[in-house]
């Protein structure tokens, strides 16, 4: 997402906060589909992290809800608070394990 969508109504019927760490938009998932999202190995960036941003990165798990639908190319379209949890912003496109959450009959995917 980008600054001008701050404070737009989502899908789900609630605004867009940019910061919000628990916000996603996907259109595969329908809305309200929680996700545990973690960095994966592979994306285009990671050759340019230092050594603690990798440590920070790729050891962490993020929860979000799939909010809003899209017009975008990437299975997934974070708030920035929470791409700034597995990645700096500046990178923009990051590889991610994708596990919903939920009845468990969803395998965990790896994408782009």
């Amino acid at each position: 997402y980008a600054d001008d969508f701050q404070g737009r109504i989502m899908a789900s019927g609630e605004p867009f906060d940019l910061n919000d760490l628990s916000v996603a938009a996907a259109n595969q998932w329908p809305l309200g589909t929680r996700l545990r999202l973690r960095r994966a190995p592979g994306g285009p960036w990671d050759s340019t992290l230092t050594s603690g941003e990798r440590s920070m990165y790729f050891n962490r798990s993020i929860i979000v809800t799939v909010q809003d639908h899209g017009d975008f190319t990437h299975e997934l379209d974070l708030s920035r608070g929470a791409f700034a949890q597995l990645g700096r912003p500046s990178e923009g496109v990051i590889r991610l394990l994708i596990e919903p959450l939920g009845d468990g009959k969803n395998a965990p995917v790896v994408t782009r």
